[in-house]
């Protein structure tokens, strides 16, 4: 019984370290990024956004990595423009009655319309902490950093 349990054991040990192994981090040599495959698979940069100590490159690299070959959730014509038209009635009742089920946000992949709301939180968190990079680290300042900052340009 006990050989059994550790032939079992050993067998798991080497599945789980095979595992490690498959998805190391590779370096690309044209854009010098460390991949890890799985960038490309699950939304990593979401976490990202969040973590303090993620490096802003890194978390800008998986998100690009995220949507290169999926549909991105945003319309040219204006966000939801069909969705919420502005249309003048005299009752709640006459503005049910003039929706449409038929309108909307509308995505050939239906993955694409989960990932709305965090791929523009997203856009916005590059844009907004884009000059809050530390240069020696690569990281994005804290609020007290950025407080500090603020507060010692003005003398």
């Amino acid at each position: 019984m006990k050989i059994l349990f550790t032939y079992i054991f050993i067998v798991l040990a080497y599945i789980s370290s095979a595992q490690v192994k498959k998805n190391k981090p590779v370096k690309n040599v044209e854009t010098n990024h460390v991949v890890r495959p799985d960038y490309q698979k699950y939304p990593y940069w979401i976490a990202m956004m969040y973590d303090t100590t993620v490096k802003y490159n890194e978390a800008k690299f998986a998100f690009e990595e995220f949507w290169k070959n999926r549909e991105l959730p945003e319309e040219t014509e204006g966000e939801a423009a069909e969705l919420y038209p502005v249309v003048e009635t005299k009752s709640i009742e006459d503005t049910i009655a003039k929706e449409s089920p038929s309108k909307g946000l509308h995505f050939k992949n239906k993955e694409t319309f989960q990932y709305i709301y965090e791929y523009k939180r997203m856009k916005w968190w590059l844009k907004e902490n884009e000059v809050w990079v530390n240069p020696n680290t690569g990281k994005v300042y804290s609020q007290q950093e950025k407080y500090n900052i603020l507060t010692n340009n003005k003398k």
